[in-house]
């Protein structure tokens, strides 16, 4: 029994042949998922690594299940991404026990690296995040969420520094009921330093959950440390989800403000104001280095434009936002309706007018004719002449002519001394002498009650 190459107790597995295929060679690790081994695959001496997961996971079927199609779409992604780990196979052993296959890499992870030289050079930093994000975008639109994205899951390789991620074992373990049932909440990612705020509160995880810990592992490259540090994990999850981050350019002043803008956004503690892909987090830094390389100036922060562009020719003029023009336009026609109105509409003409007309003349006066007492003089202006079938007001007409030998006014109700009262009152009033009408003047027009009292006077 060979002894491990952490240093540890033997392990019964070392010497062993998992599978017929895979022969293990030493212990690599231990974790909260499983135990790592070197091995070398029978038949063609090919170095690998193989994880065993412990048994109470391999009890699990839809853990099982669950892993399995993971492994399998790392694997065929793994094939076109460089920036991914290699994974060959995903089995179970002859006793049940559960394990995954992945290239062996020669390289250090980028926990070993800040460990020992503390923060990266700023272009650095930013070229190892930049293949980061290329592995990460490469995983999300394959619909995998990494979720355990720290230091130690990302490996440095060689002079040139090609990033690979690795750990995908537990990529969307947030869907695997299983795993949820046998692991801690504070134990869902490698340390708590790198937990978003939804992990905490076992919220949905997407792929905004992984550009919160990559925000964190740019801000530990860019300064050295990580920004929610306490002396226990239930202290640092309390500061993830109540505290903002110290903004990097205090730490270290010359961090572009462009970069420290996008660090910060991805440590929102709210996964939709966090950046849509990963490549967002470091685009300023794309775009400087895309533009090193074609010859051109440098991209200016926050969209503003550079006095001059390459070659001393002058900056082209910037495109006029379309929006601005249609409302032009509207303040135009908007001005020129109102000028129309003012100049259209009557206007009242000034009191100076009215003062400067002539008086009217007097218009000529008509005499009218006779008109009987107590009643009101009516002008032709005002109101017009009664109509000849409506009696006075102030006049009864008999019922008949009075006949012959008979007095006018005789079948004239009295009153009765028995009766008290009389039953009718008819009283007739004396005919008004003819008043003269002055020579050449007009006469009104007459009545009908005019008539009938000219002929009462001729009998």
């Amino acid at each position: 029994m060979e002894r491990t190459a952490d240093g540890g107790a033997p392990d019964p597995l070392v010497g062993q042949l998992i599978k017929g295929k895979y022969h293990v060679t030493c212990r690599l690790a231990t974790g909260s998922l499983g135990v790592t081994y070197l091995a070398q695959q029978r038949g063609t001496g090919a170095g690998l690594v193989v994880k065993v997961f412990r048994g109470e996971f391999t009890k699990a079927k839809e853990f099982v299940e669950r892993l399995h199609r993971q492994m399998m779409a790392v694997a065929a992604l793994s094939k076109t991404q460089r920036h991914i780990v290699r994974v060959y196979d995903c089995d179970q052993a002859e006793d049940g026990s559960l394990f995954i296959v992945m290239e062996q890499i020669e390289g250090r992870t980028l926990h070993d690296v800040l460990r020992q030289g503390g923060a990266l050079e700023i272009d650095r930093a930013l070229s190892v995040a930049t293949q980061m994000a290329e592995g990460l975008n490469a995983a999300h639109d394959a619909s995998l969420v990494h979720t355990d994205i720290h230091p130690k899951n990302v490996l440095v390789l060689g002079d040139a520094e090609t990033v690979k991620l690795i750990g995908f074992e537990r990529a969307r373990l947030k869907h695997a009921g299983a795993m949820d049932h046998f692991v801690p909440a504070t134990q869902l990612t490698h340390t708590p330093a790198y937990a978003a705020p939804e992990q905490i509160q076992r919220r949905e995880v997407t792929k905004q959950t992984d550009i919160y810990a990559f925000g964190i592992v740019l801000y530990e490259m860019l300064t050295g440390i990580v920004p929610f540090r306490a002396s226990t994990s239930e202290a640092v999850l309390a500061m993830h989800l109540r505290e903002a981050p110290t903004p990097p350019k205090a730490l270290r002043a010359e961090i572009p403000v462009e970069v420290e803008a996008q660090v910060l956004r991805a440590l929102e503690k709210e996964p939709k104001w966090r950046q849509n892909r990963a490549s967002e987090v470091v685009q300023e830094f794309l775009h400087r280095v895309v533009a090193a390389r074609a010859g051109r100036v440098e991209r200016p922060p926050s969209g503003r434009r550079p006095a001059a562009q390459a070659g001393g020719q002058p900056p082209q003029r910037p495109r006029v936002d379309a929006r601005w023009i249609v409302a032009a336009i509207v303040g135009v026609l908007i001005l020129l309706a109102a000028a129309s109105f003012w100049a259209l509409y009557p206007r009242r003409a000034p009191e100076d007018t009215y003062q400067s007309l002539p008086d009217p003349q007097p218009s000529q006066t008509v005499i009218p004719g006779p008109v009987p007492a107590g009643e009101t003089e009516k002008t032709a202006p005002e109101l017009p002449p009664p109509s000849p079938a409506q009696p006075r007001p102030d006049r009864v007409l008999p019922d008949a002519p009075p006949k012959e030998g008979e007095r006018p006014g005789a079948n004239e109700s009295t009153p009765s001394p028995k009766e008290g009262k009389a039953t009718s009152t008819r009283r007739t009033r004396p005919p008004a002498p003819p008043q003269p009408v002055a020579p050449g003047a007009k006469r009104g027009p007459l009545d009908g009650s005019d008539i009938i009292d000219w002929l009462l006077r001729q009998r």
